[in-house]
């Protein structure tokens, strides 16, 4: 566990602040001694931790001297020649080679024994596993704790050496130790109020249990009691048994000895993915550990430290515009009569332009709004989330979804009109769309449309034709094609199987063709989509195509909806497939979202079978007018007559005589670009799959036997959810809430020390030291944080920073060393800051790029004394000046999976738009046309892609009277538009416009129809 410092006593006795940064007591402080909370250690522990102690000793230290001693040096003295080979065997032989093996089991012991206990030192939590140690790790690892609880447990060890390599002239530090090994009622918070009680003494220690604890025991049973959630994240059988248990895929055993149990709110546990806060759960026998809840006490007014600005700013951009912003204010408030100086002699602001503002606490303004919204109980029919692990188990499915989501957000963006964001999803679907982010492997997808491109382009280059895949596995070596006849000759790279029957290509051998080679060429096998993956770990696939007839899977009927369901949603968003119509059948639900171009579904297959025919028999007909036996010839290269492929995916058994005709209608014999795959028993289907309730996928004839991918109905509703959000082109208007103005007017008066630079790539400075490989994670844990100015309970941190589950230790250690690289503020107050009811939050020397773009935006909207436009114009050209870029540009794509979560991804962008428009009118009404297109370019910095940004562009560049400047703009604004997936060429405003300023010009698109 992270230890906690003991925070500066405040001014005010009554008011207490626990702190996460490391740091001393005050000077005049009295010295504390170290407090421990858990199980008392008994006689029995110091016997067994001090013969741990001997024999630990006997078999480090003892082994070797021994040896040493009665064998000595057991190898040969020189290098060993032939003879040595031939001479006799005899006991000194044996006595060597008994003595070897015992040399390497004591140094692989030794080495269990250096791991356990470096890792107990540094806190890591549970060690590497030392290879082939069998159980002497374990046997070490025993050992090592029981020679712990001499003195400490094992927990406290680490933090006790925290005090090693400072001088005597360092303050004191005071430590918390909780042992870890045992099951206790204390937690976090308890920890704290001790240590509170010890500095002071007036403050009583608390008798009362804590209701917020985590695993508890009573008698021989275990308990868990759900902790209430405090922000976006709920608990869930899954990360319960992740963290109790080991492995999250146990939380059927919670369920099933908790199910029908009537709980304190007096309903009961009947669906896994269903808990509610302040239920009792009854935990399996080994489940050990605990949360660690912090407890909820009653809120507390924080200390109120002194505002000393510091000597230096952290960069210069932040320490410009906040001096701009001083003046812009001293400027304007002396104009107007209406300033009122504080103590340094600066003019501040005030609400009313006619009342002073009093001086308010450094931390109170920030948090007031988060803690009265996280300390709101939840309501009872809040359902807890969990993330959608069949999601994560099917990262090609994810990257589909995300890329095709991220189409149709591009879209609303260009649809988005002046004071809206764009909408998004709520819980279940922000769950979706965080899951997609993480498992999204977008370099495998690259990977494989790459690598069957190349193969197009190769094999017509080489005059070979493309053989006949029916299925495909890809591993880390590479991509394998399963062909149905063999082909021995292969183009390079290339190779082919001694019998012909697969083509193999390492991956290292994909992307050594010339773009313009590989480019055009068309996508070879577009009915290809994965199944799952084996049991060797290789992701296989199926050519939907290559059965040239039906494919049924029929099984267990849950399993084969949701395996028929992943299927479909991959096939219609998949990157390595070309055009092609994807047409579902009895599909709840619009899929059409996902992909426009794509997708058609029908209710019944009864209402598609007319159309089907007709187009199974113009493929027949155009096959053999062109003397091909398939459609793959057309695949080769640039070629340009490729035949569409057509899948047809029903969800539910249809009517027997639809899919009897289906089955007649499909079965060519040779590939005519159409695929069937049918929901249940089709007797004259060519594949049968079958899928068991475990989500097995088998099929004997293909040698096929893997967990299949699967998309359950509630993840398939979620999915719907998430892309209705994107249909929604009107957006949200954007909340325009007078400000704090008295918290604005002390962040103003304050000089950050660390700035967080959001808006562009992330930038922190004014930080201390940090390894490389943990600046990343500590860097996200601080972004949530400046995203999350009310503060975040530390298990709501964790569950964003590892959405997967993380033990307390890791996350505790994290934070203590975010609190140690954030160091302290001028004020000597550590700047990570733990709040009265335990929530985590940055001090107020800490401050974002954004927080100061949303502060200066709100006093140039609310204060009246900003009405006049050259006023105006000053403080929002300040306000753009702190846009580098998008928000968090650059970031790593598998992390930040809780911004699905948040409304700043959308509402960042607008916000910024906006103030460029306003910014851009304020200077056009002036005569100021290259201010204006200059105010545009800084918004498009942070959103390129937004509509009203393109318009306000046109009209700038109009008013500067350089028409062939304007016409450079708006070709660029045409190229952008063909970049927007089925909603091609100008929005009706944007074309009305430009016939307005530039009524010569013509798209060249539409010249050529």
């Amino acid at each position: 566990m992270a230890r906690i410092g003991e925070p500066n006593p405040p001014p005010d006795p009554g008011v207490q602040r626990q702190l996460l940064a490391p740091q001393g007591p005050p000077r005049t402080a009295v010295r504390q001694q170290p407090v421990s909370v858990g199980r008392r250690r008994s006689f029995g522990d110091v016997i067994g931790g001090l013969a741990a102690l001997i024999l630990l000793a006997a078999l480090v230290v003892g082994v070797p001297l021994a040896l040493a001693a009665l064998i000595g040096w057991p190898l040969p003295h020189k290098m060993p020649d032939a003879r040595f080979f031939n001479s006799t065997i005899n006991a000194s032989t044996f006595t060597n080679i008994l003595a070897v093996l015992v040399w390497i089991a004591w140094a692989q012991f030794t080495a269990c024994v250096v791991v356990e206990v470096v890792a107990t030192i540094r806190g890591i939590g549970m060690p590497g596993h030392v290879p082939l140690s069998g159980g002497s790790q374990v046997l070490a690892r025993r050992l090592v704790a029981a020679v712990l609880l001499i003195t400490a447990s094992t927990a406290s060890f680490a933090p006790g050496l925290s005090t090693f390599g400072q001088h005597s002239s360092d303050p004191p530090r005071p430590t918390i130790s909780v042992s870890a090994g045992v099951h206790v009622d204390a937690t976090i918070g308890d920890v704290a109020r001790t240590a509170d009680s010890a500095s002071h003494p007036e403050a009583p220690i608390p008798t009362q249990p804590t209701p917020g604890v985590g695993a508890r025991v009573s008698g021989a049973t275990k308990f868990y009691r759900v902790v209430p959630p405090q922000g976006r994240h709920h608990d869930s059988l899954w990360e319960i048994a992740q963290r109790h248990l080991g492995d999250g895929r146990r939380y059927q055993e919670i369920y099933e000895l908790n199910k029908d149990k009537v709980q304190p709110d007096g309903s009961k546990l009947t669906k896994a993915s269903l808990i509610r806060p302040g239920w009792i759960l009854e935990m399996p026998a080994d489940a050990h550990g605990g949360d660690l809840v912090e407890e909820p006490s009653a809120s507390t007014a924080p200390a109120t430290p002194p505002a000393t600005a510091p000597a230096t700013a952290p960069n210069a951009r932040t320490e410009s515009t906040l001096t701009q912003v001083a003046q812009s204010l001293s400027a304007i408030a002396t104009t107007a009569g209406t300033g009122v100086a504080d103590g340094a002699g600066q003019q501040v602001l005030d609400s009313s332009a006619t009342q002073p503002l009093t001086p308010i606490s450094l931390v109170q303004p920030h948090l007031d709004a988060g803690r009265a919204a996280q300390s709101q109980p939840p309501a009872s029919n809040q359902t807890p989330f969990r993330l959608p692990y069949e999601i994560l188990a099917s990262p090609l499915l994810a990257a589909g979804l995300l890329a095709a989501l991220g189409r149709n957000r591009r879209r609303q963006l260009w649809n988005r009109a002046f004071g809206r964001r764009l909408p998004v999803a709520d819980t279940q679907g922000a769950g979706v769309e965080e899951a997609l982010r993480l498992s999204a492997e977008a370099g495998e997808v690259r990977f494989l449309d790459r690598a069957l491109r190349e193969l197009a382009a190769a094999a017509s280059a080489a005059q070979i034709p493309l053989p006949a895949v029916f299925a495909a596995r890809s591993n880390g070596e590479g991509l394998e094609l399963l062909l149905t006849e063999p082909s021995p000759r292969a183009p390079a790279p290339w190779t082919a199987r001694a019998d012909g029957r697969a083509w193999f290509i390492a991956r290292a051998s994909v992307g050594t063709m010339p773009d313009a080679t590989v480019s055009p060429a068309s996508a070879p096998y577009p009915g290809l989509v994965s199944i799952g993956v084996d049991g060797a770990q290789s992701r296989r696939f199926l050519d939907l195509e290559a059965a040239a007839g039906v494919i049924c899977v029929d099984g267990d009927q849950t399993k084969r909806r949701a395996v028929l369901a992943a299927i479909a949603v991959e096939l219609a968003t998949n990157a390595w497939s070309d055009r092609m119509t994807v047409t579902l059948v009895g599909f709840p639900g619009d899929l059409t979202p996902l992909a426009p171009g794509r997708i058609h579904q029908v209710a019944n297959l009864g209402q598609v079978l007319p159309l089907i025919r007709m187009e199974v028999e113009e493929r027949r007909r155009a096959l053999e007018h062109t003397g091909r036996e398939s459609v793959l010839s057309g695949r080769l290269g640039a070629s340009s007559d490729a035949v569409p492929p057509h899948f047809i995916i029903s969800a539910e058994p249809p009517d027997p005589g639809d899919s009897a005709a289906l089955a007649d209608l499909a079965h060519s014999g040779n590939r005519i670009g159409i695929g069937c795959l049918i929901a249940g028993d089709v007797p004259a289907a060519v594949w049968h799959l079958t899928v068991d309730a475990a989500g097995r996928l088998t099929a004997p004839l293909l040698d096929l036997d893997v967990q299949a991918h699967s998309l359950p109905d509630e993840q398939y509703t979620a999915v719907l959810e998430l892309f209705t959000a994107t249909t929604d082109w009107s957006g949200v208007p954007l909340g325009q809430t007078a400000p704090e103005a008295a918290a604005i007017q002390t962040r103003f008066s304050v000089t950050p020390t660390v700035s967080v630079g959001l808006l562009g790539d992330l930038e922190v400075t004014g930080v201390g030291d940090l390894e490389p490989e943990r600046r990343q994670l500590v860097s996200e844990a601080l972004t949530f944080l400046m995203l999350h100015r009310g503060g975040a309970n530390p298990t709501v941190l964790a569950s964003a920073l590892w959405p997967r589950g993380v033990s307390t230790e890791v996350a505790d250690a994290v934070l203590t060393r975010l609190g140690a690289w954030l160091g302290k503020a001028p004020d000597g107050s550590p700047n990570l800051l733990r709040l009265p009811d335990g929530r985590v939050t940055t001090g107020l020397y800490v401050r974002s790029d954004w927080e100061m773009f949303a502060d200066l935006r709100a006093v140039a909207n609310h204060d009246p004394r900003f009405s006049d436009p050259a006023d105006r114009d000053r403080v929002l050209d300040q306000t753009l000046g702190l846009v580098r870029g998008p928000l968090l540009a650059g970031r790593d794509p598998g992390r930040y999976g809780w911004l699905a979560y948040e409304s700043v991804e959308a509402e960042v962008p607008a916000v910024i738009a906006d103030t460029a428009v306003e910014l851009c009118g304020l200077r056009l009404a002036a005569g100021n046309a290259e201010g204006a297109v200059k105010a545009v370019r800084s918004g498009m910095l942070a959103s390129p892609a937004d509509e009203e940004l393109w318009r306000a562009l046109l009209r700038a560049t109009h008013a500067t009277g350089d028409t062939a400047r304007l016409e450079a703009v708006v070709n660029a604004l045409w190229q952008q538009t063909l970049e927007m997936p089925g909603d091609r060429g100008l929005h009706p405003k944007t074309e009305a416009l430009v016939e307005e300023l530039l009524p010569t010009w013509q798209a060249p698109a539409m010249a050529g129809g």
